[in-house]
């Protein structure tokens, strides 16, 4: 199983971070170096109830065991996280902070278990919420070893409202629970998370979810992906005022089939339509090998070639016609 790389740029250093105070510092009215087992769904009992921007949540375990989701899993971190280590002392820092939190029983690929970030809206920043199996363990000496070989100081660790974190540039790193970390630039909202509520149901999410996304702004979007084996079953609700996206099904299956996504047809064609209230819903499920072929294909084009399939498929697009092949 290939290990989703820059997930683990940013497990490492969130972790390694926020981890920091837990070995003999202890000030915190939680007692972290207890070891408490990870529960499933405990990052959403840990996040913001208000996200103008949208919010994202991964089963990282769940995800893993599907190969569509894997694939779209290490897109999406691939390109956001890109920029994160690209110079060779980048990769040296990393290198060594991880060999250090090896060494003290905490593997960030491994432990990290679930993921939810909160884009909060414009202005407002973003606050990342990362779960796993981080109690229990002296990172702060691993920490502190790395530094002394790097050259650097460890970080100072603050404590405010019962919560230890420290700074990163304009960041914050929270503790904010045993086995929970928070990474924002707000500490107040930050320090919000440390009262659990459980916000499961206000995010969207389902039993036998993989993972799922909510796009605010005008064109707010939900999707999500479930597994189903073999099989993962894909979910989108999108605003839609069209009541003929029923009888354009069979169209857009012929037009997939003509273009780099053809993998994507035979789940186009089989899709379940139902346009309700103004929001469309559309179910697809196909094989796993198939989407995630379709989605490493989508990730390797540049954006005028998906804009021009979009338009393809879709028709309605000003620089390609409908009848336009790919």
């Amino acid at each position: 199983m290939r290990v989703l790389r820059a997930l683990t740029v940013v497990a490492a250093l969130s972790t390694t971070l926020a981890t920091a105070a837990c070995g003999g510092r202890a000030r915190s009215a939680i007692d972290w170096e207890h070891k408490a087992p990870f529960v499933r769904g405990t990052v959403l009992r840990h996040v913001a109830a208000e996200c103008g921007g949208g919010h994202l949540f991964l089963d990282l375990p769940a995800v893993a065991k599907n190969e569509a989701t894997r694939a779209a899993v290490e897109v999406l971190t691939e390109r956001f996280f890109a920029g994160m280590a690209t110079t060779p002392s980048d990769h040296h820092v990393l290198d060594e902070l991880h060999q250090a939190l090896r060494a003290e029983g905490l593997d960030p690929a491994r432990d990290t278990k679930e993921i939810a970030v909160c884009y909060r809206g414009a202005g407002a920043g973003m606050i990342a919420v990362f779960g796993g199996d981080f109690s229990g363990k002296d990172v702060f000496g691993a920490v502190t070893k790395a530094a002394a070989k790097l050259g650097d100081q460890p970080p100072e660790i603050f404590e405010k409202r019962g919560l230890e974190y420290i700074k990163l540039g304009s960041l914050r790193v929270v503790r904010i629970a045993p086995n929970v970390v928070a990474i924002g630039e707000d500490l107040s909202a930050l320090l919000m998370l440390g009262e659990p509520a459980d916000r499961s149901e206000l995010w969207g999410f389902k039993p036998g979810h993989v993972g799922f996304a909510r796009i605010g702004g005008g064109d707010e979007m939900f999707v999500s992906f479930t597994d189903r084996g073999p099989e993962v079953e894909v979910e989108l609700l999108v605003r839609s005022a069209s009541k003929d996206l029923e009888s354009r099904r069979e169209g857009v299956a012929d037009r997939l089939a003509n273009t780099p996504l053809k993998a994507l047809a035979p789940a186009a064609r089989a899709a379940q339509i139902k346009v309700s209230g103004g929001v469309a819903q559309i179910v697809l499920r196909g094989r796993s090998t198939e989407i995630a072929e379709a989605i490493r294909v989508a990730a390797s084009l540049s954006p005028v070639e998906l804009k021009k399939i979009v338009g393809y498929v879709f028709g309605g697009a000003a620089d390609a016609a409908p009848e336009q092949k790919i």
